[in-house]
């Protein structure tokens, strides 16, 4: 089974992404921060780069 973790910057991420791995899994992480933390695993397959989230991201959205 494919599984995308929505965030992998975390501790929680990386283990989750090691034991999913491990069971068989093609795993893959969305992350706003270049140098997260399941980049550093062999278990995540790929690391996808997404737009980081708050008030910030609001804020300087053009109106459609």
């Amino acid at each position: 089974m494919r599984i995308l973790l929505s965030d992998g910057a975390g501790l929680t991420a990386r283990q989750c992404a090691t034991l999913l791995s491990i069971a068989g899994h093609e795993v893959e992480a969305l992350s706003a921060e270049p140098l997260c933390l399941c980049r550093f695993t062999r278990h995540v397959r790929r690391v996808h780069r997404v737009p980081g989230y708050g008030w910030d991201q609001l804020l300087s959205a053009s109106p459609a």
